[in-house]
């Protein structure tokens, strides 16, 4: 019984991994499943047969998901804002030290709201971006805000597009002339610059 259990497991958490963007290039990828033992796995890998999706000319591929029992052609748009660790690292380029940024930076700047924030990752190629990109879905943008007129210097100062320089320059503005009435009004501080502004004022709001 207890093996029946574990190949439960087993097959739910491999139906997990393809449904967040995991992808199999070939048999021994199997070994990425979280709990497969290398018993397991050796069983398994000769029974897997990965193909290559297949276009015809004039027309954009179409993929398909199925079962890892059958041949697999498929490519999964990763939602950024939704992905794990394992659903980045599916993604052409990216290994776990990079899987692992893109979601740092993801948590610390409170969601991203366009597919161009994962580019500005520490250490991703240009190259492997563009490589990516078609690959990125931004689905429902998550971005959680800041309340410049109640927040502090040391709250705001944790965003990325906010140093603490910045932060202070908020906070000193909104002792001298009230509560904002805008997120605009920061733009008269000298230096929030209009690079500045263009990426932080999603993450920013006055309610």
């Amino acid at each position: 019984m207890a093996e029946i259990r574990n190949k439960g497991k087993t097959i739910h958490t491999i139906q997990n991994y393809l449904s967040k963007g995991g992808k199999f290039y070939k048999a021994e990828d199997i070994n990425k499943i979280y709990g497969m033992s290398t018993k397991d796995a050796r069983r398994l890998i000769p029974y897997i047969k990965i193909s290559k999706p297949r276009s015809t000319s004039g027309e954009k591929l179409n993929y398909e998901e199925k079962s890892l029992s059958n041949s697999s052609n498929f490519i999964h748009r990763v939602d950024i804002n939704l992905a794990d660790t394992n659903a980045f690292i599916s993604l052409p380029g990216i290994g776990n030290k990079l899987a692992a940024r893109i979601i740092k930076f993801r948590d610390k700047l409170r969601g991203f709201y366009s597919v161009e924030q994962v580019r500005e990752r520490y250490n991703l190629p240009d190259s492997t971006f563009m490589k990516i990109k078609p690959m990125l879905l931004l689905g429902e943008p998550r971005a959680k805000k800041i309340n410049i007129n109640t927040s502090s210097v040391d709250e705001m100062k944790l965003h990325p597009y906010l140093s603490y320089n910045i932060a202070n320059a908020i906070f000193q503005y909104r002792k001298q002339h009230g509560t904002y009435q805008s997120v605009e009004k920061i733009k008269k501080i000298v230096l929030v610059s209009d690079e500045i502004f263009g990426k932080a004022a999603p993450y920013l709001t006055v309610n």
